[in-house]
């Protein structure tokens, strides 16, 4: 009986060594470090490493497609905290990137050798997703009407889209607008026009500019309106979700309008554009526009195609002024608030010269 619970105990005693000894063991193997995360601003996600970091772009290091660089307004980086593990690389289907949390500084990161693979890899597992690259568009549809019956008649249509595009230091933007209202019958609003805007990273702070738009408009009497501008311009503030952009340029002009001769003219121009990113859902921007041609009073009222009048009084210029408050009620939907000013002195009828207008309007992006 003594022998049987000797044994026994030296089997007990040998069973909690081994257990400790196993425990020792897996608790000092080394864990993987969690890898940074490279947000994108339409929902997906890679992981790996930060290898640099510039004013204007990242340059990430995924274990799939090698290294690549990436521009700063299209995606983040987020680093995750020690303890928790990183998430499972996917491209489609992530929650929303939380904006508030600034990405990380690790300029000085010395990079991981990782094996890049071979070009056919890169195309087959894009392919395979679907999913959008840094370089694709990326777009938004916006659509407002009132009706109204009672004492006045009224009726209002807007529909606008725009479509952006980044391309390593080019910013792409393309926007386009149809306005038409009516009141008690008659005709008050019916307006066209459209923009094309291409900018490009200088440095650090300056970048260049063209925009070219076209526009109708026949409560003006405009039959169409072209203008074509290059211009610079430098950015004055870029911190906490603020960025102040502030330029000039010249812009060419040829206008056909009913009472009033066609011809070219030459407009110095400057401009100012604001964006304020108040949190991940709210988003205010603004814009301001001032155009002047030193010959616009070199114009004539018609009357049956034979010259009247000197339009002296009708000296070509026109200030913009545009403003929206952007709500996003989900990630694709936002609801939008719009007020806009626009004078223009060489508009013949005095009367329809101010336009001014508020607006709200649902939004589609895409």
């Amino acid at each position: 009986m003594i022998i049987i619970i000797r044994l026994q105990i030296r089997n007990l005693l040998t069973l909690v060594c081994l257990l400790c000894c196993g425990g020792m063991t897996s608790s000092a193997e080394p864990s993987s470090p969690p890898e940074d995360e490279l947000r994108f601003s339409n929902g997906d996600r890679l992981t790996g490493t930060l290898l640099q970091e510039t004013d204007t772009h990242f340059v990430f290091l995924n274990a799939t497609l090698g290294e690549i660089t990436v521009a700063k307004t299209t995606a983040k980086v987020v680093s995750p905290p020690l303890h928790i593990a990183p998430p499972v690389e996917t491209l489609v289907g992530i929650a929303p990137i939380n904006e508030d949390s600034p990405p990380p500084n690790k300029t000085n990161s010395s990079p991981k050798q990782v094996k890049k693979p071979d070009p056919s890899a890169v195309e087959k597992i894009a392919n395979s997703v679907d999913a959008k690259t840094k370089e694709s568009w990326s777009g938004k549809v916006e659509f407002g009407l009132r009706q109204q019956r009672g004492r006045r008649d009224l009726f209002t249509f807007d529909l606008r889209g725009s479509a952006e595009r980044n391309i390593g230091d080019n910013e792409i933007l393309t926007k386009g607008r149809l306005l038409y209202g009516e009141q008690d019958g008659r005709i008050n609003n019916d307006r066209y026009d459209g923009s094309l805007q291409w900018r490009r990273e200088l440095g650090k702070r300056t970048f260049a500019q063209s925009v070219t738009s076209y526009f109708q408009d026949d409560l003006k009497d405009i039959r169409r309106n072209w203008e074509q501008n290059f211009g610079a311009g430098y950015r004055l503030f870029e911190k906490e979700g603020h960025v102040v952009n502030l330029g000039a340029g010249l812009t060419g002009q040829y206008r056909e309008a009913t009472r009033a001769e066609s011809g070219f003219y030459a407009l110095g121009e400057v401009f100012q554009d604001y964006t304020y990113r108040i949190n991940k859902r709210l988003t205010v921007r603004q814009n301001t526009q001032f155009q002047y041609s030193p010959d616009g009073g070199t114009r004539f009222l018609t009357i049956k195609d034979q010259p009247a009048a000197t339009l002296k009084d009708a000296t070509n210029y026109k200030v913009r002024f545009n403003s929206v408050l952007q709500g996003k009620l989900t990630q694709k939907v936002s609801l939008n608030l719009r007020f806009e000013f626009e004078y223009d002195n060489a508009v013949s009828a005095k009367s329809a010269r101010t336009d001014q207008r508020v607006t709200s309007s649902l939004g589609y992006a895409f």
